[in-house]
């Protein structure tokens, strides 16, 4: 499949979620999904890493997952379906996660955080302070959708001055 067909795909998915975005879908369609021209990715085919099939999901029920795959993660964030489960999720004191509704990106030149913006429900902050040192804490996605669909909270770390953060990102499915 050419990039072009790639990118229409990819803009008729984006269409069908999110039409108070279609300024930002337009964004998209203009630049469309990087090739052999973009300097950054002219190496790279995208036509065979991406999914043919593309499916993004607003916001769904929060499902229910095995929780004992969970022991021994001392420090996580747990979104079910693309929604924050504040009731499992456990951060190191001072820190924690803010929703800030919906997401802004930085870059309107760069197709994938277009992309990214768009499909993006809901924008989350975690701000780590001035030399803080957070132990290794896990990033968990469950998702109980059948098929190629995705949920995609933008998350977004602020590290201050000295601070440092291991992250683990896991994504989980029944069917896995």
């Amino acid at each position: 499949m050419r990039d072009e067909n790639l990118t229409s795909t990819y803009i008729q998915a984006l269409s069908n979620i999110n039409s108070e975005k279609k300024d930002l879908i337009q964004v998209f369609e203009s630049l469309g999904l990087p090739n052999k021209k973009t300097e950054n990715y002219k190496y790279t085919q995208l036509h065979h890493i991406l999914p043919k099939e593309f499916k993004v999901l607003k916001d769904g029920n929060e499902g229910s997952f095995d929780q004992s795959l969970l022991k021994g993660i001392p420090y996580a964030l747990y979104f079910s379906n693309g929604k924050y489960l504040a009731d499992l999720s456990k951060l190191p004191d001072g820190i924690k996660l803010e929703q800030k509704g919906k997401s802004s990106c930085w870059d309107h030149s760069d197709a994938f955080e277009v992309l990214n913006e768009v499909a993006a429900p809901n924008q989350y902050f975690l701000n780590i302070p001035k030399n803080t040192q957070v132990p290794p804490m896990a990033i968990i996605h469950y998702g109980n959708e059948k098929g190629n669909g995705v949920y995609l909270p933008q998350i977004n770390f602020h590290l201050e001055t000295g601070a440092q953060v291991s992250i683990l990102e896991m994504f989980i499915s029944d069917d896995q």
